[in-house]
């Protein structure tokens, strides 16, 4: 399999009930354009980590991975906005200007993006 590339839903100001669908073994590619939002819902009985790659390095270091737990039992959580100077992978490799995304567990889990 390979990671599924989310397509964003855009918000309006009439409001956006968002489709969540279930995340996948290989994770997500979302846009590195600073408007867009993972919302993530995790009905399971235990927390779950989402993990935004960042591939970013300051004064030679890298920067830390940034990790977001979803709490057990229905939580819907926001994360990002996702800026291209931390998040963005590289020109040159695979998915240049965008995101990786994984999550530590899939049962019972949903995501979907929105574009602010």
């Amino acid at each position: 399999m390979a990671r599924v590339v989310l397509t964003p839903q855009k918000c309006t100001p009439l409001g956006l009930q968002p489709t969540m669908t279930a995340p996948i073994v290989d994770g997500d590619v979302v846009p590195a354009d600073g408007r867009s939002v993972l919302v993530v819902t995790n009905a399971s009985a235990s927390p779950i980590n989402v993990t935004a790659q960042t591939p970013a390095q300051m004064s030679g270091l890298d920067v830390a991975e940034n990790i977001v737990v979803v709490a057990a039992g229905a939580v819907c959580k926001l994360i990002g906005p996702f800026d291209a100077a931390t998040f963005a992978r590289p020109d040159g490799g695979a998915d240049p200007g965008t995101v990786y995304v994984n999550y530590s567990a899939l049962v019972s889990v949903t995501r979907g993006l929105i574009k602010l």
